[in-house]
């Protein structure tokens, strides 16, 4: 699979003038090319991107924590958070060990 971002950066570096700000994204393009493999995951149908995460956020907090009439202090709801999150990783017997140790 050919990798594309080496292609973008030399077009960029040939395009702009190369000020600090330009300079500095195009080094970041170039640094992290082997991130930016968006044809090969399409391809093997991987999921990349953060509509998975960003949907996950969206029923597990906001629908759980946010209710109508529900007020949180954050320290508690944080500790909530790592509970649920134990629980759902099939690690609350491991959690729960520690806690009583």
């Amino acid at each position: 699979m050919e990798r594309n971002a080496g292609l973008i950066v030399e077009a960029c570096r040939a395009v702009f003038k190369l000020r600090k700000i330009v300079n500095r994204w195009l080094n970041y393009l170039e640094k992290h090319q082997d991130k930016s493999r968006y044809a090969e995951f399409e391809q093997a149908k991987l999921m990349c991107g953060s509509g998975i995460i960003e949907s996950a956020i969206r029923r597990v907090i906001n629908l759980r924590f946010k209710n109508a009439s529900t007020f949180w202090d954050k320290q508690v709801v944080e500790k909530l958070y790592f509970l649920r999150a134990a629980l759902l990783a099939k690690r609350w017997d491991i959690v729960m060990e520690n806690f009583t140790k």
